[in-house]
């Protein structure tokens, strides 16, 4: 790549949006600087392995506009070619205004997650900023659909590239756990709904007491959910990792993958349980439904349905075949995720969007 880019992030804590930036980074190789609004965070220094230059907001106070004309004097001194707000939230207003200010032509933004989940307020002041986006990248059909459905963008300024995974970081299970265990990989907030697992592991538990469950992420609801495991009587039995960075190795302790959030966009613990070789039961969030085609590789139950959510689970558990069948056809079908595949699309779109400045 010969282009020159800004990145922007809202902030560097460990999340899905910053692990497919890194992996889009890592192998790309661009000639690259990245800024965090949000200040410093665990993926920092490991952005700057990578060769790139990071820098930090400072900030002082949560609504500090003070990085706004931050952004615009690093958006004015680095020559870029083009600059690339990878993720479009609320924190996002910052960019938007600073590019504006700073008259950069050629802006690229990114919606990964449900546009749904922003505030109303957000919404009404995105119709006017993408007005002038150069291209918006989402990684789910369902943000695509919705970002035109409600008169947010025009199709030809949206472009869908799915996240890529690097598969030789995941390692296929080879044999089964004993005890058998289910498991979720997610941040500990409510838009995660981790209180269905903690209910599905208590309901499951009451019929299979020798199973464990254990989940792996840091977050708010970490404190409250090991409550609510001891409330319910099966702290015993499910295990809160919190946030850890070992992952690929602790997903092949799992031998069925669970996924109960209430809004998604391409969840990439999915991606990476499927390459470990997992069967999958997910809500019906997002693209879910790109990877995962029922009685194949797993299955999707409606959001927040406890009911169906067990039922699902409890089919696996009993069922070492079902399993280990779901699992291949899990990592066969993630194959056409890597990372190439995400790159190549990328970089067609920093192409466009230089032809067409």
């Amino acid at each position: 790549m010969h282009q020159k880019i800004l990145y922007i992030l809202s902030v560097l804590e460990r999340g899905g949006t910053e692990q497919q930036l890194y992996n889009l980074i890592k192998h790309m190789k661009p000639n690259a600087t990245l800024v965090s609004i949000g200040g410093s965070g665990p993926w920092e220094q490991e952005f700057r392995d990578l060769g790139i230059e990071v820098i930090p907001l400072k900030r002082r106070g949560k609504a500090d506009v003070s990085r706004i004309f931050q952004l615009v004097r690093i958006i004015r001194s680095g020559d870029y070619d083009i600059v690339h707000m990878f993720i479009d939230n609320v924190p996002g207003i910052y960019g938007h205004l600073a590019v504006l200010i700073a008259g950069h032509p050629r802006f690229i933004t990114g919606e990964r997650a449900s546009i749904l989940a922003q505030p109303a307020w957000y919404r009404s002041f995105k119709r006017l900023f993408l007005r002038r986006v150069s291209c918006i990248t989402v990684n789910s059909q369902k943000s695509f659909n919705l970002l035109v459905d409600l008169k947010l963008a025009k199709p030809a300024q949206v472009r869908y590239i799915p996240n890529g995974i690097d598969l030789d970081r995941f390692i296929p299970k080879t044999q089964e756990s004993n005890p058998l265990t289910i498991g979720m990989v997610g941040s500990l907030r409510a838009v995660k709904n981790p209180t269905l697992f903690v209910h599905a592991a208590a309901r499951i538990l009451q019929q299979q007491p020798d199973v464990r469950f254990m989940h792996i992420g840091g977050g708010e609801m970490l404190t409250e959910m090991r409550a609510l495991a001891h409330h319910l009587h099966i702290d015993h039995a499910v295990t809160f990792c919190g946030l850890r960075t070992d992952v690929p190795d602790l997903l092949r302790q799992f031998d069925i993958f669970v996924l109960t959030s209430n809004s998604e966009g391409t969840p990439n613990a999915i991606m990476e349980a499927m390459a470990v070789g997992l069967p999958v039961v997910a809500t019906d969030v997002g693209d879910v439904g790109k990877f995962i085609i029922p009685g194949e590789n797993g299955y999707i139950v409606p959001t927040g349905d406890l009911d169906h959510l067990v039922e699902r689970i409890e089919a696996l558990i009993v069922n070492a075949d079902l399993r280990r069948r779901m699992g291949q056809v899990s990592r066969e079908r993630i194959q056409a995720y890597g990372l190439s595949q995400m790159a190549v699309q990328y970089e067609a779109v920093y192409a466009q969007v230089m032809r067409e400045a």
